[in-house]
């Protein structure tokens, strides 16, 4: 591992310095070229670099799957949590590289990428959940929120969705984020000259932030789709030819990034109606 030191002009402001501990590109590469075929073996790959990168995961028992969701955690708050999020399972007729191995690959990278040393702990706990079975109906992420009690909810300051990245370069699904999450956004990617696009996919389909926007935590989802590259969905084309590792390297950097500005700057949301 080497650690990139980033300075972003948002924080030049405050004299606050982003330090992240990047993979190296070379690392990040090796894990998303190795997408399993098998979904079981998707979930032992996602563990295992968990492990890699020091995090021993839990696993969380889904309702209606016989595949766990995975869950990784770094210490902080229990009334201030940030969650991100990403599926690993795949549909059979296709490799599912880009869906949804890229996302799935790419959480322990940035859990390695924010971990925090003893002396510096992180403002909100960060939870890391490796969803099963979205292709199914969201199973893994609607299990995750039916076992919330109702009063813990309001502890959840964001939920970040990472699907289908490293086609092209880094999108948003317009018209489905909560403005000051992106409003956040916006400044991180100012701040390291990348663009973000905006394209809303709402005739392709849900994803794993829905069930936590039913229940009024604010989200955001990350993709890399447009009207070329969404037709890679479910078919022999969604394979490693498919990924675009440029865009999936600066990806990486920047929602690692985006990770360590919302713990130092998110703030509660306002209260809504559980």
């Amino acid at each position: 591992m080497k650690a990139l030191i980033l300075t972003l002009l948002a924080y030049a402001a405050s004299a606050e310095e982003l330090r992240l501990n990047y993979i190296t590109p070379e690392q990040l590469k090796e894990w998303v070229m190795e997408a399993p075929a098998k979904n079981i073996e998707r979930m032992e790959k996602i563990r295992s670099l968990f492990r890699r990168v020091g995090c021993e995961p839990i696993e969380q028992k889904v309702k209606g799957s016989k595949l766990p969701n995975l869950l990784c955690e770094i210490p902080g708050p229990e009334n201030a949590i940030i969650l991100i999020g990403a599926h690993y399972d795949k549909v059979d007729k296709s490799q599912g590289v880009i869906d949804n191995w890229t996302g799935a690959a790419i959480l322990p990278a940035i859990y390695q990428a924010i971990k925090p040393p003893a002396d510096a702990p992180r403002t909100h706990k960060v939870i890391f959940a490796a969803f099963s079975d979205e292709e199914q109906g969201l199973v893994g992420s609607r299990s995750y929120v039916g076992k919330l009690p109702k009063g813990d909810r309001e502890h959840y300051q964001a939920m970040i969705n990472i699907d289908s990245v490293g086609a092209s370069p880094l999108k948003i699904w317009g018209g489905r984020n909560d403005p000051r999450l992106t409003q956040l956004l916006e400044t991180v990617a100012q701040s390291m000259k990348m663009k973000i696009g905006n394209v809303n996919l709402d005739k392709v389909g849900m994803g794993d932030s829905f069930p936590f926007r039913e229940k009024h935590i604010r989200s955001i989802d990350f993709h890399s789709l447009d009207a070329d590259t969404w037709k890679l969905l479910h078919t022999l084309n969604d394979n490693t030819q498919a990924l675009k590792f440029p865009d999936y390297w600066e990806t990486y950097r920047l929602l690692a990034a985006y990770a360590d500005y919302l713990d130092r700057n998110l703030t509660p949301a306002p209260p809504k109606p559980q």
